[in-house]
């Protein structure tokens, strides 16, 4: 497992040179920190770039850190969390951007890169 983790952070460093503004690894699974100015074209490469291919969407939330470590967080209050999955890499990432107003939290929406890589299976079970 880490050596896969360490295969991920590396093809990751060499895709985003210049736009991560965090990496870290917690529980088995990486989490990338990229600026709002940023978003859209690094969700855009995460998808294209052969070297990682998160072709799959799998979830997409909202964070409040106003609670966050019982009132001492000192960052911005909201984010967005994008979990991706590479179905060619068997890779997972989770990809946090913060918003950069704390008043109108407002970033970049991901519809545009999301609706070309995520493909509907319908499954119909077997009846007897």
């Amino acid at each position: 497992m880490a050596a896969k983790l360490e295969q991920l952070k590396g093809a990751l460093d060499s895709s985003l040179a210049g736009k991560i503004v965090s990496l870290s690894e917690s529980l088995g699974e990486l989490t990338l920190v990229v600026d709002a100015k940023d978003y859209s074209a690094t969700a855009r490469c995460l998808r294209d770039d052969p070297a990682v291919r998160f072709e799959e969407l799998v979830d997409l939330c909202g964070e409040d850190y106003s609670g966050f470590g019982e009132g001492r967080w000192g960052g911005r209050r909201f984010a967005v969390v994008s979990h991706l999955l590479s179905l060619v890499h068997n890779w997972r990432l989770r990809l946090r951007v913060f918003a950069p107003e704390d008043d109108f939290p407002v970033v970049d929406s991901l519809t545009a890169v999301a609706a070309h890589s995520h493909r509907l299976r319908l499954y119909r079970p077997s009846v007897p």
